[in-house]
């Protein structure tokens, strides 16, 4: 994970918002693949790691459900235990689960990924609300966290109730040429390389970042596969040539604009930290 730019103001935030019981949090992207969903799985592992079996969460990741599955989902998450079929039940097992973990100096949170997909479904909205009346000694027991595209923003914006207990937001934006060349110099360095070996030239990574329109998923997938074309012909730099055939193959073309045969693995698409791409360093001379 690149944890640079925004996306370290954007966790510092995320992080500062449960530890301080700020109750909810809105992260909002501008488009699709802007990496929210990375940002909630760091830190899930990071509240994880420090407070242990203090740590209580409830991930939804598809929030089409009913106000009483929802409920029941995130009491089985707080609780551990199986949820009732009853949504009082589900509450009142929630809110004593909760004062016993806040009493232990423990964190819980709702994250909400693709919420999104709730702007039509205010009522669901309005019981993630209601989840914030849960309070002990004045503090909230819960921590809210709703992340979604730019029509969140928007929606939950219509709901003053709910936006004023949001004190805490984020929205990202596609990144820069500079946070692009951070992200690759960041992967690259994760993969293995060491010193100041330039890999990618400086071309390369500005078709890849104007390509991608500075989105994140985009950028490592092109770059990806232009290592695997470098690697291919035992080229020495990823350059015009490289990224230029990794855009036809990732469109599903060959440079003659025919259908390219199935590559890789399930998605298509090389592991940055495959053999292929330790033995692009080697061949470099890394």
């Amino acid at each position: 994970m690149y944890l640079g730019g925004q996306y370290y103001e954007c966790f510092e935030r995320l992080t500062y918002a449960v530890n301080t019981n700020k109750g909810g949090v809105l992260l909002v992207s501008e488009e699709a693949g802007l990496g929210k969903t990375t940002l909630l799985l760091k830190l899930m592992s990071e509240l994880s790691e420090e407070y242990g079996d203090l740590y209580r969460y409830s991930f939804l990741d598809h929030p089409t459900l009913t106000t009483a599955q929802v409920v029941a989902h995130i009491a089985a998450g707080i609780t551990g235990m199986r949820a009732e079929d009853d949504k009082f039940k589900n509450l009142l097992a929630m809110k004593e689960a909760l004062i016993s973990l806040k009493k232990s100096g423990g964190k819980a949170t709702v994250i909400v990924d693709e919420a999104h997909m709730l702007c039509d479904r205010k009522e669901v909205l309005q019981e993630l609300r209601m989840l914030l009346n849960l309070t002990h000694d004045r503090q909230y027991l819960i921590t809210v966290i709703l992340s979604g595209q730019r029509p969140l923003w928007d929606t939950v914006k219509l709901i003053p109730e709910f936006w004023q207990r949001l004190p805490v937001k984020y929205y990202l934006v596609p990144l820069g040429i500079d946070e692009a060349t951070a992200l690759i110099s960041s992967r690259l360095d994760k993969a293995g390389l060491e010193g100041d070996q330039e890999v990618f030239s400086q071309e390369a990574i500005q078709i890849i970042h104007r390509y991608s329109q500075g989105l994140p998923r985009t950028m490592v997938a092109l770059a990806d596969v232009a290592l695997l074309i470098g690697y291919s012909y035992q080229a020495r730099k990823i350059g015009f040539k490289e990224v230029s055939k990794a855009i036809h193959a990732i469109s599903g073309k060959d440079d003659r604009g025919g259908a390219l045969p199935y590559v890789g693995g399930p998605t298509g698409l090389p592991h940055p930290e495959t053999s292929i791409f330790r033995g692009f360093l080697r061949r470099i001379g890394v």
